[in-house]
């Protein structure tokens, strides 16, 4: 995980966020791109993708929505896999606490939260996330609130995220907030009223902030 801030000022990141007071972020393949189990090793790794994420994806949306928890994936991935329940589970665990962050994206997090802007993460991810991920990063010492569908039993971003503005409160809500995220969420965050950049890799990323701290 990196440990540097860059040095952001308090204007410089109101011009990189349109002066937006509140910033959310996505967790999954913006903050961080790491896979779940990726302590198993290449070749179960990639099973374990096919396994869960293509041919099962009832079960792995079951996991994302707290239907299902931890110990269900590692008993089902068990016998494809050839490894016990309870070694997958470890590793699962133990990956997820040696999760390395996306440079960029934490270091502007750090830098928004230092100049006082109010921070979200919101993320459709499972309980290790919670139970793992977040205490052993430190997210919650920089994210005044995370939402994890997990815990909500809710994947829809559109729901996810007025839970987050209602518990950061202050009136906090589309209008006046920026999100950071991949994929197609930041079209449905920008429809319903807010400001978002949609995020590829750290370097496309870092050269936005350059430019836009700079304008």
């Amino acid at each position: 995980m990196p440990n540097g801030t860059e040095n952001f000022s308090h204007g410089e990141v109101d011009r990189i966020l349109g002066g937006a007071e509140c910033v959310v972020f996505d967790f999954h393949l913006t903050l961080c791109s790491e896979l779940f189990f990726k302590g198993l090793g290449e070749s179960a790794l990639a099973r374990t993708e096919r396994l869960l994420w293509e041919q099962n994806h009832i079960l792995s949306d079951q996991w994302m929505a707290g239907e299902v928890k931890a110990t269900q994936i590692a008993d089902f991935l068990s016998v494809p896999l050839g490894i016990s329940a309870s070694e997958i589970e470890h590793r699962l665990r133990r990956g997820c606490r040696e999760f390395a962050l996306n440079g960029a994206v934490w270091s502007f997090a750090r830098a928004a939260a230092d100049v006082g802007k109010r921070m979200a993460l919101v993320t459709i991810n499972a309980d290790v996330f919670t139970e793992e991920v977040v205490p052993s990063l430190g997210l919650d010492g920089v994210f005044e609130t995370i939402i994890n569908s997990a815990d909500c039993g809710e994947v829809d971003k559109l729901k996810l995220w007025p839970m987050a503005f209602d518990k950061l409160g202050g009136g906090i809500n589309f209008t006046n907030s920026f999100l950071i995220e991949d994929g197609q969420h930041p079209a449905k965050f920008i429809s319903a009223g807010g400001k978002a950049y949609q995020y590829t890799d750290d370097a496309t990323f870092a050269g936005w902030l350059d430019e836009r701290r700079r304008a």
